[in-house]
């Protein structure tokens, strides 16, 4: 009989042990999560405010100063239009962190995230080359005018403009 409770014990032992490390960090701190969350919105907020005062203030008239010059700058030639719904999706991810509501399937949603910037990117590129009456509406609205800037503003970022460009189609 002994052996049989002392399997029982340790086979429930087994289970309680398969919690992961972050399951285990999370029932020690509780207030984890919520703090997770409001970083992810403070960091969708600024990226949003950069963008913003990018796009449509002087460079000395910057809302977040040069760090953010910088940042909404940097945004916009690596994504394009596209910037704006990737500071969405982190907001989108720090909501969802702040309340009691679960992630869930993060990896899939993350991925067909970064699938639709790509392929949203690829299009805007092609309406760029296709419409370009099109492209200079947008370009005026989403990027500012410098007139020292040697590289025109592309609709979809600067990498996939040029990858778009380049294809041997």
């Amino acid at each position: 009989m002994s052996k049989k409770t002392s399997a029982k014990t340790s086979k429930g032992k087994g289970k309680a042990s398969k919690t992961t490390p972050a399951q285990q960090l999370e029932s020690k701190h509780p207030l984890l999560e919520p703090l997770k969350g409001i970083f992810c919105l403070v960091l969708s907020l600024l990226i949003i405010l950069s963008l913003l005062s990018f796009s449509r203030g002087h460079e000395d008239q910057n809302w977040l100063g040069i760090i953010g010059l910088i940042v909404g700058g940097f945004l916009h030639e690596l994504f394009g239009i596209t910037c704006y719904f990737a500071a969405l999706f982190v907001a989108w991810a720090g909501w969802r962190k702040l309340f009691p509501k679960t992630l869930s399937h993060i990896q899939l949603k993350s991925f067909c995230f970064c699938l639709f910037i790509l392929s949203s990117g690829m299009l805007l590129n092609v309406i760029e080359e296709q419409f370009p009456s099109v492209a200079k509406t947008l370009g005026s609205v989403f990027s500012r005018h410098l007139p020292h800037r040697s590289m025109p503003y592309h609709l979809g970022g600067t990498p996939l403009y040029f990858l778009y460009h380049d294809l041997p189609i």
